[in-house]
């Protein structure tokens, strides 16, 4: 676990699935402390840029995908598997909560099914 503070953090990641792609852009994952609050700042325009262009080339995006209270460096582990489109379930079905999960001790996060780690989700 990293020994940053800041990484350590608990925050909500979220993944949303655009109506149609963007340039190489299908997805979008960020995270939050606060969910509700970031996700108003998206739709207003004023939060990343990625959706501030989707949004004005006419594009919607609808939350595909939500982890609640994880470790902020596991959105790092998700960007870092390139894999948006398998964590998606608009795109890939059920079998995408079987993907990109979060497990602490033995536990897994937000009652998805899961038997492998995150870094070992290799089964795109």
């Amino acid at each position: 676990m990293p020994d940053n503070e800041f990484w350590r953090r608990r925050v909500t990641i979220y993944l949303y699935h655009f109506s149609e792609p963007f340039g190489h852009a299908s997805h979008y994952l960020g995270s939050a402390e606060d969910y509700e609050q970031r996700a108003a700042k998206h739709l207003s325009g004023q939060g990343a840029s990625l959706l501030k262009a989707v949004r004005a080339a006419g594009i919607s995006w609808e939350l595909a995908r939500q982890w609640n209270s994880v470790p902020r460096f596991h959105e790092a582990r998700l960007h870092k598997m390139k894999a948006n489109k398998g964590l998606c379930p608009t795109c890939s079905g059920k079998k995408a909560y079987n993907r990109g999960n979060y497990i602490e001790e033995g536990n897994v996060n937000n009652s998805d099914k899961a038997g492998n780690e995150a870094d070992k989700c290799d089964d795109f």
